[in-house]
């Protein structure tokens, strides 16, 4: 079902604008709600993650990794500490329980650690990596990471993570 505002006229797809005007002002929308009962509900929240390579080449063993977090944060991995990539739930922090993640192995080399082909709740972190341990060792994978709604099992976004991890 789509969901959709008036624009000049015409019926715009919320979920490709993902804004709205205030104030004079486009500003994002990530999340609508509806008076229910006498309680706020949640009606539509946005969920957005982009295509992204990571990339790790060091001396000794090494990984790279990609990690949707329960905080609403998705985050890489290059080497031994995390970094926010961007904002995956609009709302951070806010039901991320509602939602779910699989990631596809496309092409490239089995990865080291994560799970692929299963549906996995996003009630719990949820973490891909590609770890090179031996000298002279290349690791690349690219993942289709889809992201759905638990409940509607709509998919609501998708995206293409190229993970790749040298040791020299």
């Amino acid at each position: 079902m789509p969901f959709q505002r008036r624009d000049t006229g015409a019926w715009v797809d919320i979920a490709t604008t993902r804004k709205r005007r205030d104030t004079g002002a486009w500003v994002n929308l990530d999340l609508v709600r509806r008076r229910s009962g006498g309680a706020w509900t949640v009606i539509w929240q946005s969920i957005i993650i982009n295509n992204q390579s990571i990339n790790r080449t060091a001396g000794a063993a090494t990984t790279a990794g990609y990690r949707l977090n329960t905080s609403g944060i998705a985050e890489k991995l290059e080497g031994a500490s995390y970094t926010t990539l961007e904002t995956w739930l609009g709302s951070p922090g806010y039901a991320s329980s509602s939602y779910e993640a699989r990631a596809t192995l496309q092409s490239g080399d089995p990865l080291s650690s994560g799970t692929v082909g299963t549906w996995q709740a996003l009630s719990s972190s949820r973490e891909w990596q590609q770890q090179a341990t031996l000298p002279g060792t290349t690791l690349t994978s690219t993942l289709l990471i889809e992201i759905r709604n638990a409940t509607t099992l709509a998919v609501v976004d998708t995206a293409t993570i190229t993970l790749t991890s040298e040791r020299l």
